[in-house]
């Protein structure tokens, strides 16, 4: 387990480095962060001092290499727009975007769970083709018209909910709702189909013809076996919904990390978008080692090997 976990260790650094240099490339090839400094109007005399100013006249390999000693001693930079230190600004918003997944995350159980284990049970029932219907049309509306959809029904119609912003369970709710459920779509499919692979196992047959009762033979036997995919899912799309909600943020004008890695992605703001960035594979590296060594308690006979 140790050996495992400090190959893992070094595996995880290899990665943020390659994440850090993908990343500075891209930024600097689709954006120009002079004119984040000084505007669209800015004379061409002035952005010549600030590109000098910037050491953005010295080749991008010098660029990256100035970038990663800074990173050695955890300057992640400064702001284009927002004039401050570019880490603060992300650690500031990772609290809300973190109860945001966390609350997509058990809408999504709410959803998957249940719809995914009585479809594979009641195989070709009207409850399985209703699930269908749910899992197509989840996946078929895109988050942002759903977004939108909700807003106009729910809170300028009803008045039910505020329309955006933060502050309390009932800003939440919206957000959480409309992407928990777009995300269960794929889990209640992912999990019904494992199900039923499971439930046509020769063990299972074996079981019900020994007398033992269809609820034990679900839950203590088919279910059982079906929580390695079901973590794997979880811990995927738990990442993705914290590095992803991008679109959620927006649309709810949410204060997550995911709405200011827009803005800074828009103002080619390279520091806010480096930190943005490597937080997130943080997140996302730490996610998989969880998952991974998740598998050892939920199945004692797997063996963790570097």
């Amino acid at each position: 387990m140790q050996r495992y976990i400090v190959v893992r260790l070094f595996q995880g650094v290899i990665v943020l480095f390659g994440v850090t240099v993908v990343t500075f490339i891209l930024v600097q090839l689709t954006g120009n962060p002079v004119m984040a400094y000084l505007g669209a109007d800015a004379t061409p005399d002035a952005v010549e001092q600030m590109r000098e100013q910037l050491g953005l006249n010295s080749p991008i390999y010098v660029q990256y290499g100035r970038y990663l000693e800074r990173l050695a001693h955890g300057d992640f930079g400064v702001s284009a727009v927002y004039d401050q230190p570019a880490l603060p600004l992300i650690t500031e918003r990772l609290p809300a975007t973190l109860e945001l997944a966390l609350a997509a995350l058990f809408v999504n159980f709410l959803w998957s769970f249940p719809l995914g284990v009585l479809s594979a049970i009641k195989r070709d029932s009207l409850l399985d083709r209703l699930t269908a219907v749910f899992v197509f049309g989840s996946q078929a509306m895109p988050v942002f018209w759903s977004g939108i959809l909700a807003i106009l029904i729910f809170a300028v119609k009803l008045h039910w909910f505020p329309t955006s912003g933060s502050g309390g369970i009932r800003h939440l709710v919206m957000p959480a709702f409309i992407l928990g459920t777009h995300t269960a779509a794929y889990q209640t499919r992912l999990l019904r189909s494992s199900m039923l692979d499971i439930l046509d196992q020769d063990f299972i047959r074996t079981a019900r013809a020994k007398g033992v009762g269809e609820r034990s033979v679900v839950i203590r036997h088919a279910l059982r076996n079906s929580l390695m995919t079901l973590t794997t899912v979880t811990g995927v799309q738990f990442a993705a919904l914290m590095s992803g909600a991008v679109v959620t943020e927006a649309v709810f004008v949410w204060p997550g990390v995911g709405s200011i890695a827009a803005q800074a992605i828009q103002n080619a703001d390279i520091s806010l978008v480096m930190a943005a960035t490597f937080v997130f594979a943080v997140i996302v590296w730490c996610l998989n080692l969880i998952v991974d060594l998740s598998y050892v308690l939920i199945d004692p006979r797997v063996k963790l090997t570097s």
